[in-house]
């Protein structure tokens, strides 16, 4: 009796705080605390793993390994990487049968990520490069399948099954995690590592969609215009998806796989808040994939500042507390505190940028993807490749800051001026 009080009691503060808000806080409060469950394992996991290996392996070949994950990230722009939004928005509105048809429209098209894994391969080979050569080809053979597989994900965001994903996601993270440090603590070789990573993470993503298949009633609505939104998104994607790695790639290069090492350290943690910010996407993207533009319009302004509010105070608790984090946990890696200190400053923008993208995505604004997409990849080259040549990694942070702050104010005006309805 006393339990059904105070649950009585929370449900009452939560709707009262929603008024205020203007958010179903019990949704929110729901389905929060498994995703963040989630994110809060697989983080420990990810986060255990780059802090040993960073402890364990040379910087340089640390640097190396970062390399070969940037390329890896970087091909993904030739596989379907839309696909997920639009399996998500229209599990959310009942029809089932897309996250099947995905899956093998999918396959087809990785195949493309295939090829130019290969590819890539075989130009190290050529130029003598054995290591990153073979490491190539796993990523080749296997990550473009584990992408397509990944898609269950997808699925339980648009069913709103969160409690499986944070599951699924720690138990994932927890074997892919546990099996590349017992590969670099047996031999130290880069295609080594990268095969044992591009397998596992196929595996278990694999395993994971069989389960979802076993365990799920699924309908038979099907539209065909959630798979050619999917295809179209991933084109749209397909700039913003090349350019994710850019600023890794174009540092290497220029200034090796130390620096690299270090600039992946320093943006290790800020990428990390990041994507706790990002459990706002599986969470509203549903939401708002069953109400149009102008519903949306009636409220999304006061959350955006709600969002920035609290990104302004987790971005200033990283700078106060990363010396500490540093010293702690990277001692070999002190050179890069101020580097992850502006760096950190990206944290301000990613709440209000995270929430309007869901916007766009859950209205399938086409146009406006394309022309954010389009915009984020002339301004990253063009910051990126500056900021490198004219100050080195610390021009380069400077640049991703600057990015952002970009991102966030194109989203803001293509979300404000769009009159698009839903598909």
């Amino acid at each position: 009796m006393h339990r059904e009080k105070i649950k009585n009691r929370i449900k009452y503060l939560l709707n009262k705080g929603g008024e205020y808000l203007k958010t179903d806080l019990i949704y929110f409060t729901k389905g929060s605390f498994w995703l963040f469950f989630g994110q809060v394992g697989a983080w420990i996991f990810s986060f255990g793993l780059a802090t040993l290996l960073a402890n364990i392996l040379p910087k340089e070949f640390f640097g190396n390994y970062q390399f070969v994950l940037a390329i890896a990230g970087t091909i993904g722009a030739f596989s379907l990487t839309g696909m997920n939004a639009a399996v998500t928005r229209a599990v959310a509105q009942g029809k089932d049968k897309v996250f099947k048809e995905s899956i093998s429209t999918q396959i087809k098209w990785n195949g493309l990520m295939m090829a130019a894994g290969l590819l890539i391969g075989i130009y190290y080979f050529i130029n003598d490069n054995q290591s990153v050569g073979w490491s190539m080809v796993a990523i080749g053979l296997f990550l473009p399948l584990a992408n397509a597989f990944n898609t269950y994900v997808a699925f339980l965001n648009g069913k709103r099954d969160f409690k499986k994903i944070a599951f699924y996601g720690i138990g994932a993270s927890l074997v892919v995690s546990l099996f590349v440090l017992g590969a670099s603590l047996t031999y130290i070789s880069l295609p080594f590592i990268i095969g044992i990573y591009s397998i596992l993470t196929f595996i278990v993503n694999f395993v994971a969609y069989k389960i979802i298949i076993r365990n799920h009633q699924f309908n038979d609505a099907f539209d065909e215009s959630s798979i050619k939104y999917g295809k179209h998104l991933s084109l749209v994607n397909a700039l913003f998806s090349f350019s994710q790695e850019l600023d890794k790639i174009f540092l290497f290069h220029y200034l090796g796989g130390v620096v690299l090492a270090s600039y992946f350290l320093a943006t290790l943690i800020p990428e990390n808040i990041k994507n706790f910010i990002k459990l706002v996407n599986p969470l509203s993207l549903p939401k708002f994939s069953q109400r149009n533009i102008s519903e949306i319009r009636e409220n999304i302004y006061y959350k955006l500042i709600i969002s920035l509010v609290v990104s302004i105070c987790l971005a200033l608790a990283y700078i106060i507390i990363a010396p500490i984090l540093f010293h702690f946990v990277f001692p070999q890696y002190l050179d890069a505190i101020k580097l992850t200190r502006i760096y950190s400053l990206i944290i301000v923008f990613s709440g209000p940028m995270i929430l309007m993208m869901s916007v766009l995505n859950s209205q399938a604004m086409v146009k406006q993807v394309y022309i954010f997409n389009i915009t984020t990849f002339i301004v990253k080259l063009l910051v990126v490749f500056f900021g490198i040549k004219i100050a080195g990694v610390y021009g380069l942070a400077w640049g991703m800051v600057i990015l952002y702050a970009v991102m966030t104010i194109t989203l803001f005006i293509l979300m404000s001026k769009t009159n698009k309805k839903p598909l």
